[in-house]
């Protein structure tokens, strides 16, 4: 049986995982149609002195462009509403992130799969 604090850790991590893959989806998503449809944005992005780990400069700048909401200066609708819930998307994952962070470090409970197994096992019908 899993306690509370270890029940909130899981739960928080599950929905971190979630929120972590729709938000790398989304960025995907307006970093490829910002290179498709902005190629002279993308090429300035490129020049942009950033940090990185492969040289791929142009796509590290693009997150920070994304993220500083640069992107709304655009007359391109569609890819600013792309880039807004990109950008949600992101902070709800930190905001996920840190609310774990806090639950696991304040009540020393870390994540459990067995507290997941239980849930399911309880919600299920019997017959």
């Amino acid at each position: 049986m899993c306690t509370n604090a270890e029940l909130w850790s899981t739960l928080l991590l599950v929905a971190l995982a979630a929120a972590a893959a729709v938000s790398a989806i989304l960025q995907h998503r307006f970093l490829s149609q910002l290179e498709d449809q902005h190629p002279s944005v993308w090429k300035q992005l490129g020049k942009r002195k950033v940090l990185t780990d492969d040289g791929t400069t142009s796509y590290a700048a693009a997150q920070w462009y994304l993220l500083e909401a640069e992107f709304t200066t655009l007359e391109n609708l569609s890819l600013v509403a792309l880039g807004r819930k990109a950008r949600t998307s992101f902070f709800a994952a930190a905001a996920i992130f840190i609310a774990w962070g806090v639950v696991a470090v304040s009540a020393n409970a870390s994540p459990r799969l067995t507290c997941i197994l239980s849930l399911l096992q309880t919600a299920a019908p019997r017959s």
